[in-house]
């Protein structure tokens, strides 16, 4: 999903390694890992939330201060999502000078969750209709249904 999402990345601040650390670190224990392959090589529901909440505990995103700041700066167009534009086109250099002290898995946290799950939903969302060329979620919806019915 990171690398789906092109999170992972000097861009982001999340490595392989840290990707890595939060699928092992968001899935609940399974006992005989042999007699539950399926389980212990893959996410429940509630591991998948555990780990979009560690997710965004590693992005870090940029507060809409630094956004008008960087947008300023560089005298970027805005899109309807400045973060999801602030991550397609910043730089490594640039990121790792925005980089917020609170990135990282052991960091201690600077903002609330919520509005850090609010950011990153917003990139993953923009980053859908990027791909699947919609100009809503709705229109992205409708082409994974599409998607998985016709086997494609």
């Amino acid at each position: 999903l990171l690398n789906e999402m092109h999170l992972i990345g000097n861009h982001t601040g999340i490595s392989r390694r840290e990707g890595k650390l939060v699928f092992i670190w968001s899935q609940m224990p399974v006992q005989e890992e042999i007699k539950n392959r399926e389980r212990y090589t893959g996410w429940t529901f509630i591991d998948f939330l555990e780990g979009l909440c560690r997710t965004a505990d590693l992005l870090a995103a940029p507060t809409p201060e630094e956004l008008d700041e960087y947008f300023h700066e560089t005298n970027k167009s805005e899109h309807d999502s400045r973060l999801w534009e602030f991550y397609k086109e910043v730089k490594d250099d640039m990121a790792a000078k925005m980089r917020r002290s609170s990135a990282g898995s052991v960091a201690e946290p600077t903002r609330p969750l919520p509005e850090k799950m609010g950011a990153l939903l917003e990139i993953m969302s923009y980053e859908y209709m990027h791909q699947y060329h919609c100009k809503t979620l709705d229109g992205v919806v409708g082409k994974l249904k599409n998607k998985k019915t016709t086997g494609h």
